[in-house]
């Protein structure tokens, strides 16, 4: 059954990427999320207190992917979904295209 009810084009937002490992078939894997994000960067139009990441354009267990958590990244062009399935509604962050940002672009920014 499939459970993504709404998505929204969304771009060049700043977010704080976070890694959790659940534990699954006696194995772990990593799930990317952020907490807090705005998307609408003039106002904030849209508030998300947990969203799931998804980078659809890399392997998410690709080695050559040196993300590291706490890390600031601007993404550039994604798909926000929203889940009305479950109990507890999710929200997903298909991230198309990132980049990562320096020291000086997140004091610019006041992301601390």
């Amino acid at each position: 059954m499939e459970c993504m009810q709404q998505a929204t084009e969304v771009k060049n937002f700043y977010l704080e990427v976070k890694v959790r490992y659940l534990k699954k078939n006696g194995s772990s894997k990593r799930q990317w999320f952020a907490t807090n994000v705005c998307v609408g960067t003039v106002n904030c139009k849209q508030k998300y207190d947990e969203v799931l990441i998804n980078f659809t354009h890399i392997d998410a267990d690709n080695p050559e992917f040196f993300l590291q958590p706490g890390q600031v990244i601007k993404v550039l062009k994604g798909k926000v979904k929203q889940s009305k399935c479950g109990t507890v509604p999710e929200v997903w962050l298909d991230v198309d295209s990132f980049r990562q940002t320096d020291e000086e672009e997140k004091s610019k920014i006041n992301f601390v």
